[in-house]
């Protein structure tokens, strides 16, 4: 059995799934990617902004934009070592496997989480985050049980 992601639901209302997805995880050594095209927010600050106005973030500052509430619809979110930022558009596990992106993260209709990585350990890192925040449904993903023909979320 080949474990290749995990997935679990959030709460409806959540306005943190990524600071609560990420605690205890190493984001500062990843650039990351918002996928605009399969992205869609809710602003809920008093100015109306919707927040993550870049495509492309450091560790820090990425770090800096989920600690700010957000209200996720759909995201689709891919994390590149700081060294090696070649965007490629990644439509399949093939393609994510190929590609230079070393973790994609897909959330559906607000509550379904996705998260693949080519790392086990921080694989392991997400999953016992994910326990210890309380998400339900939380399971591995693994080659034999992934059923995500495409990895786009609109």
């Amino acid at each position: 059995m080949s474990i290749i992601g995990i997935e679990y639901i959030v709460s409806s209302d959540e306005r943190k799934t990524l600071l609560n997805s990420f605690k205890g995880f190493n984001m500062e050594k990843y650039t990351w990617r918002i996928v605009f095209d399969q992205t869609e927010l809710v602003p809920i600050t008093e100015n109306g902004k919707l927040g993550f106005e870049a495509e492309l973030y450091s560790g820090s500052d990425f770090e800096k934009e989920i600690i700010k509430e957000h209200y996720i619809i759909f995201m689709k979110l891919e994390a590149y070592r700081n060294s090696e930022v070649n965007i490629t558009e990644i439509e399949s596990y093939e393609d994510f496997i190929q590609s230079d992106c070393q973790l994609l993260l897909l959330i559906n209709d607000v509550q379904f989480v996705e998260i693949y990585t080519k790392s086990q350990t921080e694989l392991e890192i997400l999953y016992d985050n994910a326990l210890k925040i309380g998400f339900s449904g939380i399971r591995y993903i693994t080659k034999e049980t992934n059923e995500r023909a495409c990895f786009n979320v609109l």
